[in-house]
């Protein structure tokens, strides 16, 4: 049974012979909801004008005003909306192949600007709008941006109805990284970026806030697993993305602190024996600057004591990529100067517990810490040697005491 038929049959066992206003708007609502929504302007037409065949008067005289097969403007429209949201992908299509070009973005302004002329002239329109949108798998950043800007469709309102594709972040995330090499420095994508941030980390708790949450969130996982497997996997340069200007900086810290704990333990294939033959290949000089500009971003916005805190959080909770663990740890070492005396102090730490509770675990890892210290020399960390006496030293003074 069609909407229309059960309004239809809701007002016939009211039995009214004249439709209140209420009722009138009502049903001509139902109409409207069913047009926009359907694919095909021409069965929806087709659905309407059955019922109006075998309607009362009065009910016919609504629908008649709601729509018409003959020339009707708001079935027009519809059309209309169509050419345009075609027109505009098109658009958006074109300027990915042909980079940076301004005529395209002005035009792609322009198209939604008609765009928006549509909806607003007939108010029905926008949830035919957005069926036609989120029929994409994931539209151009720059688009969603636009319509985002110009309030036709709100970067939330947009996840938020891609809730039920399995497919959508994935494809999201693909299109931000692909992205990334030709907008980094723009400052409508790093808008889009600080949004998937803001939303990603909201407090709101009513269902929709919380899927978009973590949809949002999903999104930025997959684009930073890309983002590392390109520097650390296929040896890629990746423009690093700047939101201070647009992030408070409690949101890029709490945003920083998660990218962390991400990058560290993704991907952990290394067993320990192997990192041990190959943490001297992950010392500061021998990695590529595009992973280290990455770590540094990380490394700027937080205190030294929020990235140890950070580390030793994922330490103990999680299976750790070892690789991405010490050149972490390297380029800590190497470009913050405090952060070296409390890795010390946290290494020395992790030897007393495992000493004390005889924890190989804590062992390892203190002497893996310690020796990727001294690879990177005695102008930033102890040489091995003397680390190690000092540290024998002073558990003797201790033993003492």
């Amino acid at each position: 049974m069609s909407a229309f038929q059960e309004i239809i049959g809701s007002v016939s066992r009211q039995k009214e012979e004249v439709l209140s206003q209420e009722s009138r708007d009502e049903l001509k609502d139902a109409v409207l909801q069913l047009v926009s929504y359907h694919y095909d302007n021409t069965v929806a037409v087709s659905e309407v004008t059955d019922l109006l065949a075998s309607s009362s008067h009065d009910i016919k005289g609504v629908l008649k005003s709601c729509i018409s097969v003959d020339n009707n403007p708001e079935t027009g429209s519809l059309h209309m909306l169509e050419d345009c949201v075609s027109a505009v992908l098109k658009l958006a299509e074109d300027m990915q192949s042909q980079n940076h070009n301004t005529d395209i973005k002005e035009k792609i302004i322009k198209q939604v600007l008609v765009i928006q002329e549509v909806v607003d002239r007939q108010a029905f329109n926008r949830p035919r709008l957005l069926n036609l949108l989120c029929n994409e798998m994931t539209l151009p950043v720059y688009l969603i941006w636009v319509l985002n800007k110009e309030a036709i469709m709100a970067l939330n309102t947009y996840i938020s109805f891609k809730n039920s594709s399995l497919d959508f972040a994935k494809a999201f995330a693909n299109e931000l990284f692909n992205s990334i090499s030709l907008y980094n420095e723009e400052s409508w994508f790093l808008e889009i970026l600080t949004q998937l941030v803001q939303s990603s980390l909201s407090v709101q708790k009513n269902t929709d806030s919380l899927n978009v949450k973590k949809i949002s969130k999903h999104i930025l996982e997959l684009l930073n697993q890309k983002i590392l497997d390109e520097l650390s996997l296929n040896g890629g340069i990746v423009k690093v993305l700047d939101l201070t200007k647009f992030c408070p900086v409690e949101m890029l810290k709490q945003y920083y602190q998660g990218l962390i704990s991400l990058w560290l333990a993704h991907r952990p294939v290394l067993k320990v024996a192997e990192a041990l033959k190959q943490q001297k290949d992950w010392i500061f000089s021998k990695l590529s600057p595009s992973l280290t500009q990455w770590y540094k971003q990380c490394l700027v916005t937080l205190e030294p004591l929020e990235v140890l805190e950070q580390l030793k959080f994922v330490m103990d909770s999680q299976e750790v990529n070892w690789q991405t663990v010490l050149s972490f740890l390297s380029t800590a070492v190497v470009c913050v100067p405090q952060f070296s005396d409390l890795v010390q102090d946290y290494i020395v730490s992790l030897l007393n517990e495992g000493l004390v509770s005889c924890n190989l675990e804590n062992l390892v890892i203190a002497f893996l810490f310690a020796r990727q210290g001294c690879y990177e020399g005695p102008h930033v960390f102890s040489s091995y040697p003397d680390w190690f006496q000092v540290l024998v030293l002073d558990r003797r003074k201790q033993s003492y005491l």
